[in-house]
């Protein structure tokens, strides 16, 4: 930890997103990286369906029973059965509540079996990632990765999918009834659908590059936070505790600022639908109440499209909240499909029995990535097997890279080290 750098870490840059394999097939786009993600959870996600369908009938249910309620018991008069109605109230709304339960606990779970397995799989694929790999990288980037980032996909399933599986059915069914009931009026709500569809694709765009900054953002803060931990003796010895604060507060306050813009992106998706719902309510209270009064519509049938309409704008709200959901999980989960591109180390090559006669440094050179410093420079030495060699040397000079060369933390930029006359680069990387 250097006491002297109080220097912001910038986000990194947004990366083209590029075709590779998983597993044995190919997606060639971020949208099928995340049907083959969710792929080993359609057993849940198929249940999930069939409850979320169900749903669907019983909203369509309580609109379609609307007209015979009006009809029926207040217009007619026939006032006997109006104790058989709150009676079919309970039972669509409990058989409604029991399979709500269901659905969500089935695409909750999913989700958090989602994170388990991708936390497995990051963790894993991180301990096989190259020493140079690790250390172009801050440990705070890598928990925050792997904690947050990771983290928040389990809303793909929960809060993405399953609501998609949920409100796609239920409005389809509800503007069914509607049309059912007087064509007509059900197509005058029709008219602000594709405002609405514009809207929401416009501004869940916007909300996917803001949060994918955010999650960009958090990781410089993890980043600090164990940075100061790690040096904190360092912190305490050179008095930097309110350098080190303030610089936290003023890279929270950034993190805080990009947060809300999202959250006003996200917000204003509902407020667009509400704003437009309320619209195609109002022409249809004026237009259906004019052909109640002229008695070209009866109360129920009038009663029963408004009820179908009204019900079906909640979920074309959520669906909307969810679009917006899903592509800002799509900018979180570029981040962690990034990490994912990083190259494992390759174990394979000539396996070793030991060290018989010795390890040759053959011209070696090395400087780090991204540097023009030469850390090593034609490094000519011979190291005898079974005897002590030392190497001494001012701090800085290459020591501890010369010894790191062994083991191919890193390879040498040019020349050759000698195991017993076996170049490194052909030998197993585990046996070094």
């Amino acid at each position: 930890m250097n006491p002297s750098d109080n220097s912001p870490i910038k986000p990194e840059s947004g990366s083209n997103y590029k075709q590779k394999p998983v597993g044995n097939i190919v997606y060639p786009t971020l949208w099928q990286q995340l049907a083959g993600l969710i792929r080993p959870y359609v057993p849940r996600v198929f249940l999930a369906t069939l409850f979320s369908l169900i749903i669907s009938g019983l909203n369509g249910a309580i609109a379609w029973l609307v007209k015979p309620a009006m009809d029926k018991i207040f217009v007619e008069g026939n006032y006997k059965y109006v104790y058989l109605l709150p009676f079919g109230i309970i039972v669509l709304y409990i058989l409604r509540g029991a399979c709500s339960f269901l659905q969500s606990y089935l695409m909750r779970t999913a989700g958090m079996k989602l994170v388990r397995d991708l936390r497995n799989r990051f963790f894993s694929h991180l301990l096989h990632l190259p020493v140079s790999v690790i250390s172009r990288s801050s440990s705070g980037d890598m928990l925050s990765r792997l904690m947050n980032d990771v983290g928040a996909l389990s809303t793909i399933l929960s809060d993405c999918l399953g609501e998609f599986l949920l409100q796609v059915p239920t409005v389809v069914v509800l503007m069914g009834v509607a049309l059912y009931r007087r064509w007509d009026l059900a197509l005058l709500s029709f008219i602000l659908l594709p405002f609405i569809a514009l809207g929401t694709r416009f501004l869940s765009r916007l909300v996917r590059i803001r949060r994918k900054r955010v999650q960009e953002y958090l990781s410089i803060l993890t980043h600090r936070v164990s940075e100061v931990l790690q040096g904190f003796r360092v912190v305490k010895i050179f008095g930097m505790e309110e350098a080190k604060a303030c610089q936290f507060v003023k890279e929270n306050q950034t993190t805080y600022r990009q947060m809300s813009k999202v959250i006003r992106l996200r917000e204003g998706t509902k407020f667009l639908i509400e704003v437009l719902s309320g619209l195609a309510v109002a022409a249809i209270l004026g237009y259906g109440g004019s052909l109640v009064a002229s008695g070209k519509m009866t109360p129920g049938d009038f009663f029963s499209i408004l009820t179908a309409i009204v019900m079906a704008f909640a979920p074309l709200k959520k669906l909307g909240g969810a679009y917006s959901q899903l592509h800002e999980t799509l900018g979180i989960f570029e981040r962690v499909d990034n990490f994912f591109d990083q190259k494992k180390e390759e174990s394979q090559g000539q396996v070793l029995k030991g060290l018989r006669r010795e390890i040759r440094y053959k011209k070696a050179s090395f400087y780090y990535p991204g540097t023009n410093a030469q850390v090593l420079q034609e490094i000519d030495v011979t190291i005898p097997a079974g005897k002590i060699f030392a190497i001494v040397g001012p701090s800085g000079a290459g020591k501890s890279t010369l010894v790191d060369l062994i083991p191919r933390f890193y390879n040498p930029t040019s020349g050759t080290i000698l195991w017993d006359g076996i170049d490194l680069r052909k030998i197993c990387l585990t046996d070094l």
